[in-house]
């Protein structure tokens, strides 16, 4: 999908032709006690406040300090005032076995839409709110420049899935996606045996993810504030 995108061929129809998978993909999917668990607020919290301390130790680098404390609490913020809806979208069954890595490169377009190379090492990467997997793919789209499509996609989604609240949590967890991004490209930047062009690329690539979870997060805290 990237490379469709990249040539400037992708449509709305690809993203229309790909809810029609994913939709029935997330309904069937694994669900239950031992799933759920893992949609727990405490859980996503954790998930979150992984991220916190590497991106904390790119302040100053790949980040400003006023643009991690910007993410930093509005993840926070959302996890305590949003606590309810969480826990709703657990009781509701959203909590599925997903993908965990959505995102345009693991997407293949060609005479059926084709979604591979879901994680299998760490169920708590993979296990979790479809939002979070819709988010991700979302987040990779608007990466890519590609907004209206990612809006177009979680609106077309949303309805598929009969899941309008979706679109309430989407911020959020294209926030945290992001961040993770970021992180990933943080990581690689530093590491020894990286050739010094790719670190540099690295580099950049992680301050454009860190600059997109911020304006997720701007946005995110715009749309609850009129729920806290």
């Amino acid at each position: 999908m990237d490379e469709v995108a990249d040539r400037g061929e992708l449509t709305a129809e690809h993203l229309d032709r790909l809810v029609d998978v994913l939709a029935p993909f997330y309904q069937r999917a694994a669900t239950g006690p031992h799933i759920n668990h893992y949609g727990e607020p405490g859980v996503i919290t954790y998930n979150h406040e992984e991220n916190f301390a590497p991106m904390k130790a790119q302040v100053g680098d790949l980040l400003s300090r006023e643009l991690f404390e910007e993410i930093r609490d509005f993840a926070r913020g959302f996890l305590v005032h949003q606590r309810p809806r969480l826990r709703r979208r657990l009781r509701e069954g959203r909590i599925r076995d997903c993908h965990g890595d959505l995102h345009m490169r693991n997407i293949c377009l060609a005479d059926g839409i084709y979604v591979f190379d879901c994680i299998e090492f760490n169920p708590r990467f993979r296990y979790g709110d479809v939002a979070a997997d819709v988010a991700f793919l979302a987040m990779d789209l608007d990466f890519h420049g590609l907004s209206e499509f990612s809006r177009h996609f979680a609106a077309t989604f949303a309805t598929a899935a009969s899941d309008e609240e979706l679109l309430h949590v989407l911020d959020f967890y294209k926030c945290y996606r992001a961040c993770v991004r970021g992180k990933i490209n943080a990581l690689a930047a530093g590491e020894p045996e990286v050739p010094p062009k790719e670190q540099q690329r690295a580099r950049e690539t992680a301050r454009a993810y860190f600059a997109l979870a911020g304006a997720y997060a701007r946005k995110g805290a715009q749309w609850t504030d009129s729920w806290w």
